[in-house]
């Protein structure tokens, strides 16, 4: 399955509400709650097993130094050991952040480095799975936060972030629904 074209037709779902204002986006857990009933709603009878939400991998639960990491959205195989309930075999894990309206500049700082992070903790999960699973970064700006300059770098916050992956690793998909005028919003892929 191609779990981006699932994604971009969710999100494109989700920039045609956002601009009708049949969406409106407050905090993270919406943009990944509408995500989630995109999803559903599109490619029920592929995903209605396998999809979850704020999930745990099974590596990470049954791992000896306990990193209970939980990711945003994972595709994979429901598994059971040791009275441990996880996602095993992921197909698709992806992290969600958002830039909405009403956050403090000290809240989109705190946003920006939790990007990094998340590409980050992908990174870390490729070692395991490599090519058998897709990595996502998914991004909502609902302000053109996106597109202002970051203090220490001379290029937009974007693209400080797809600079940062490609450092890190460039198999990590960055997907993006980004506000570009007062009504009208955009999604890309990179």
């Amino acid at each position: 399955m191609d779990y981006i074209a699932m994604l971009s037709a969710a999100f494109g779902s989700i920039k045609e509400e956002l601009e009708t204002s049949k969406f409106k986006l407050i905090l993270e857990s919406d943009f990944l709650s509408r995500t989630y009933y995109h999803l559903l709603l599109k490619y029920y009878a592929e995903l209605s097993s396998s999809l979850f939400v704020d999930t745990r991998l099974k590596e990470n639960v049954l791992a000896k130094t306990k990193a209970n990491k939980h990711f945003d959205l994972v595709v994979g195989e429901y598994g059971t050991q040791d009275s441990k309930t996880f996602v095993q075999s992921p197909k698709l894990i992806a992290e969600f952040k958002v830039f909405p309206v009403g956050f403090s500049a000290q809240q989109l700082s705190k946003r920006r480095n939790h990007v990094k992070k998340d590409i980050d903790k992908l990174h870390k999960q490729y070692k395991i799975y490599k090519e058998a699973c897709t990595y996502c970064i998914c991004l909502l700006d609902d302000r053109g936060w996106l597109t202002g300059k970051n203090s220490e770098e001379n290029m937009n916050r974007l693209n400080g972030f797809i600079k940062y992956r490609n450092k890190v690793n460039k198999k990590i998909n960055i997907l993006t629904v980004r506000k570009s005028d007062e009504h009208k919003y955009s999604f890309k892929s990179y």
